[in-house]
């Protein structure tokens, strides 16, 4: 009798639970809710997860096959990759932004800043297009083996009107042209015609998965076989809206069981992973001819952005942002002196990763024990990359000191000087940061 009348006594809030789990769960919520992520002004959450992302980027790129890390970033190779998270939390971060300055000042003046930021996302792009262009063909990298060079006047003037694309500043270039495209969803969401917005950005992900060649939009990309703007929009405008009715999603969220919910993402994610370990098995029978990939691309193809994809997506992103809000303070403690920089400050980390790129691809075969093919020594390549990622992001606020004595005409070191310039460009991010 005693044990039911406390099993009755359990707050509503875990009624959902079988009356023989509601103690386990109110025992697990009491040992672990100051686990909690307690929020803030800045959502750190979304810091760490794309941290994560810069992590996964930089060990993608760089490194062979097979490497210890790729059980953890994928390796390109999984059902989805790091660009997904890029494109759909800078939707959902500029959704938040936005939507308080729509708020305090009008789509007009938020529309201005959206312009101004694609503004410098241009000139980001044009000067890492052009340095990380010239610096692989002067280093000889592989990437560009084959590529022809072509007429040199016409190939300044379509980088410079974004008709042309380069080996990893596609996905900054696609980058640009969103941004500039949002002032048009800011319209749309400030007169509420978010079912617009959102049909029309998914029609016309729709039509291009069937009609692609019709859909080379805002105009054809050359040497742009990855991001193709027609289908990466979807991603990047679902995130904007999301983070545009952060609140009412986030108080119809709150309705939702917590423990049932984050167990069936656990399953589902679980469900994927097993997937991708055993897809050819699995797909042999319905592959005629035994060629399972042509089923994969057709499914969870990047460039094409296919649905699969999407939907794979869409389950890991709940179920990590579910992870960093129960576990926060362990995973913040244990990563976050490592992760956050990175995510607060990703596009200079990408923008310092194509320099680390070309000379760790130089470097390493120069290193005896490196060069080979093992999973370790891969591991220990890419561990080495990302964090000279790590220490330009933590070293240039440094740098940019310097930068400001430079202006200010105070004598410091000549190098000083040189770098100022660069600084600017590759920080354009928190510059923006600052102007939203």
């Amino acid at each position: 009798m005693a044990a039911s009348s406390r099993i009755t006594a359990i707050p509503t809030r875990y009624n959902h639970f079988p009356s023989f789990a509601a103690p386990a769960a109110m025992h697990v919520r009491e040992r672990f809710g100051n686990w909690r992520y307690a929020g803030g002004k800045r959502d750190l959450r979304l810091d760490l997860l794309r941290g994560f992302a810069v992590f996964a980027m930089v060990a993608d790129h760089l490194g062979g096959e097979p490497s210890w890390l790729y059980n953890v970033t994928g390796g390109n190779h999984f059902l989805f990759s790091a660009a997904e998270g890029f494109v759909f939390i800078s939707g959902l971060v500029m959704g938040i932004v936005y939507a308080g300055i729509i708020a305090r000042k009008g789509v007009g003046e938020a529309s201005w800043k959206a312009l101004q930021r694609a503004v410098t996302l241009y000139l980001l792009t044009v000067i890492l297009t052009f340095a990380f262009a010239t610096l692989s063909r002067v280093t000889h990298m592989p990437w560009v083996e084959g590529v022809p060079t072509g007429d040199p006047v016409t190939r300044i003037i379509e980088r410079l009107t974004l008709h042309r694309a380069f080996y990893l500043t596609d996905v900054l270039l696609m980058y640009t042209l969103l941004v500039a495209a949002a002032p048009v969803a800011f319209l749309l969401l400030a007169q509420r015609r978010t079912p617009l917005l959102l049909g029309g950005s998914w029609l016309v992900w729709a039509v291009y998965q069937c009609a692609p060649d019709q859909m080379d939009i805002p105009w054809k990309i050359e040497d742009n076989s990855v991001f193709h703007l027609a289908a990466w929009q979807a991603l990047f405008f679902t995130g904007l809206t999301i983070g545009y009715h952060r609140e009412r999603i986030a108080a119809f969220a709150r309705r939702i069981p917590t423990a049932p919910y984050f167990a069936t993402l656990t399953a589902l994610c679980a469900a994927l992973i097993l997937f991708q370990r055993e897809n050819a098995r699995l797909l042999t029978p319905f592959a005629p001819d035994g060629d399972t990939g042509e089923i994969i691309d057709r499914f969870f193809g990047k460039a094409d952005l296919r649905i699969g994809r999407v939907l794979a997506f869409a389950v890991f992103f709940q179920f990590l942002l579910m992870l960093v809000t129960l576990a926060w303070k362990p995973l913040y403690t244990a990563l976050g002196w490592f992760l956050m920089p990175l995510g607060q400050n990703a596009l200079l980390a990408y923008s310092a990763h194509l320099g680390v790129i070309v000379l760790f691809t130089r470097a390493v075969p120069q290193v005896p024990f490196l060069h080979n093919t093992s999973g370790a020594a891969n591991m220990l390549v890419q561990l080495g990359g990302i964090f000279t990622v790590w220490t330009v992001v933590r070293l240039t606020p440094a740098v940019k000191t310097l930068a400001g004595q430079v202006r200010e005409g105070m004598p410091v070191p000549a190098f000083a000087r040189g770098a100022r310039g660069t600084v600017i460009a590759v920080s354009a991010d928190r510059t923006v940061e600052r102007c939203a």
